[in-house]
């Protein structure tokens, strides 16, 4: 528990990272899915499109985590324009048909990335942005996909989520993985000085 890195992403930091890559849909698009949806990159990497569905709520994309497990994750409006405008640039549809079975997220041949090459290439993304915090020495680590499912997790608590709505929407098996990924996040908004006011003493 103790041994668990520091993977805070705040919110800044993303916008910052998609305000330097404005421009190359490839980029933004994956940081955009990573961030918004909380999947594993392995689970971004294996989706496919014929597990898009549409309803009164938007779209929503059925991926399969760790054990096979199945479950949705919600795709913004905006995010998953951002991906069609991808897709039809591989020359791919994007007409919602069960019956497609071209990969969700496409690499240049239309095929699926490996999760190992797109995890990869996340990080060195990252990395080639040079932005201030990700230069940050307090970073034990680089910055790899998994800090945007921490991200995704905070934010949705900061949002009004509950609790068990993230660890659900995350696809874990025990609210105790949840809670560590809030760790931080939780004993700052619940700690007792935040009840002081700053003109105190």
């Amino acid at each position: 528990k103790d041994d668990l890195p520091n993977r805070d992403l705040e919110e800044s930091e993303v916008k910052a990272l998609l305000n330097f890559y404005n421009g190359n849909i490839l980029k933004t698009t994956i940081i955009k899915l990573l961030a918004t949806t909380g999947m594993r990159i392995r689970e971004l990497a294996e989706a496919n499109w014929g597990k898009v569905t549409k309803d009164s709520n938007g779209y929503w994309l059925e991926i399969v985590g760790k054990g096979n497990k199945k479950r949705e994750v919600k795709l913004l409006n905006h995010v998953f324009v951002d991906l069609c405008k991808l897709r039809s640039r591989r020359g791919l549809s994007n007409l919602i048909s069960k019956t497609d079975s071209s990969p969700f997220f496409p690499n240049k041949l239309n095929q699926h990335y490996s999760f190992k090459y797109l995890s990869k290439y996340v990080i060195e993304m990252i990395k080639d942005s040079e932005l201030t915090f990700v230069k940050n020495h307090n970073r034990t680590n680089n910055i790899s996909p998994h800090f945007f499912r921490h991200h995704y997790a905070c934010r949705s608590i900061e949002k009004g989520a509950s609790i068990y709505q993230v660890s659900r929407s995350l696809g874990h098996e025990s609210i105790q993985t949840t809670e560590l990924y809030l760790a931080k996040m939780m004993n700052r908004t619940q700690n007792a000085s935040n009840v002081w006011d700053d003109e105190d003493y």
